[in-house]
C-alpha cells in the first residue's frame, strides 16, 4: 500500500515493472489514513503502533521522508518489521533552499519584500547592513547527502566551507574543511553561518541552547533544515531580540506548526519558511528508484 499522492502514471509504471504485486493507492495518511489490512508492505510517512498492530502481514515500511525519528521505530522493531528510508532524495532541493535564505537574509530580501507592500522604494535604509557570503565562513552540521550538495554549491558562492558528521573521515569533499562534531564548541566561534542539516537524536535534542548560542559569534545566522527540536526556540527568539544573532533561517521549528503570536514570528530577522525545503518536483523521480530498488531485492529476499 502507497499511502501517499502520487503523480499521474506513478502507479501504474511500478504495476507494469512489477507484475506480480498488486500496488494499492490510498490517501496521504496524515489527513486521511487508511487501514493496512493485510498488506505485506507500506510506503507511508505516517503510521501508529495500532496500525501495526491491526497489519497482521506486515513486512516491510518503506518511510517517504529521510528522518525516522517520528516513525513508531519499538513498534516495528517489536514485530521485526524492515523499516527503510528516502535518504538522498531531498539533498538538491534543501541545499537550494539553504543557499535561497543565506542570500536573502545577506542582501535584507524579506525586508525589500515588505518595502515593495508598501510601495516605499527603499534605496540608502540599509546600505551598510547587507551582507556578502563570499569570503565569509559556512559551518554545516551533517554531512549526508544534504550537507555534500550544500558544502558543494556553498564552495561555489565563494565561502569558506566546513562540514561536521559524527564519524571521522580520511578525506571528504576537495576543498571542504571536514571535522567531527565533537569539535562543534571549539569551531562555533569562527563561524559566520551556521546550517544544522542533521537528524533528531536523543544526542542532538537542545543541541543549540542559549549556551551553545551565546558561543557563536556575535553577527552571525543561523539556519534549521534538520528538526525543530534540535535549537532550542526560545534561547534562538532571546539571542535575535538581543542582537547577539544576525539573523537566522528557520524551515523547521519547536513547536511545529509554529502557531500565529509566538514570538519567533516578529523576532529581529527571522526569515521564516515552514516547512518547505523539501518540497520539489522531482520526489518521486528519485524516490521512486529507490523504491523500485528496494522492491527488486525484497522480492529477490537480499538486504534492502
Amino acid at each position: 500500500m502507497i499511502r501517499f499522492d502520487l503523480p499521474p502514471g506513478v502507479l501504474e509504471s511500478f504495476q507494469s515493472e512489477f507484475p506480480s504485486i498488486e500496488f494499492i493507492q490510498a490517501p496521504d495518511a496524515f489527513h486521511n489514513p487508511i487501514p493496512l489490512g493485510d498488506v505485506d508492505a507500506a510506503v507511508t510517512w505516517a503510521l501508529t503502533p495500532a496500525e501495526i498492530d491491526a497489519a497482521p502481514n506486515l513486512r516491510w515500511v518503506q518511510w517517504i521522508g529521510a528522518g525516522v525519528d517520528h516513525a513508531p521505530l519499538d513498534a516495528l522493531k517489536a514485530r521485526g518489521i524492515l523499516l527503510t528510508n528516502n535518504r538522498g532524495v531531498h539533498a538538491n532541493n534543501i541545499a537550494e533552499h539553504v543557499i535561497g535564505m543565506m542570500i536573502a537574509l545577506a542582501r535584507n530580501f524579506p525586508g525589500l519584500v515588505h518595502a515593495q507592500d508598501e510601495q516605499s522604494w527603499s534605496i540608502d535604509d540599509n546600505r551598510w547592513t547587507v551582507r556578502e557570503l563570499a569570503s565569509s565562513r559556512a559551518l554545516i552540521l551533517g554531512a549526508g547527502n544534504i550537507g555534500s550538495a550544500l558544502a558543494i554549491k556553498a564552495l561555489g558562492m565563494g565561502m569558506d566551507v566546513e562540514v561536521m558528521g559524527r564519524n571521522r573521515r580520511a578525506s571528504f569533499i576537495e576543498g571542504v574543511t571536514y571535522r567531527t562534531i565533537d569539535q562543534l564548541d571549539r569551531v562555533l566561534p569562527t563561524a559566520d553561518h551556521v546550517v544544522i542539516g542533521i537528524p533528531l537524536t536523543p544526542e542532538t535534542l537542545n543541541l543549540f541552547d542559549d549556551r551553545r548560542l551565546a558561543r557563536m559569534k556575535p553577527g552571525a545566522v543561523i539556519y534549521n533544515v534538520g528538526r525543530g527540536p534540535i535549537l532550542n526556540t526560545d534561547a534562538l527568539v532571546a539571542a535575535l531580540q538581543s542582537g547577539h544573532l544576525g539573523g537566522a533561517g528557520i524551515d523547521v521549528s519547536d513547536p511545529e506548526p509554529l502557531p500565529p503570536g509566538h514570538p519567533l514570528w516578529s523576532a529581529p530577522n527571522a526569515f521564516i519558511t515552514g516547512h518547505t525545503s523539501g518540497r520539489t518536483p522531482y520526489y518521486w523521480q528519485r524516490g521512486g528508484r529507490i523504491l523500485r530498488a528496494n522492491i527488486a531485492h525484497y522480492l529477490a529476499n537480499e538486504p534492502l
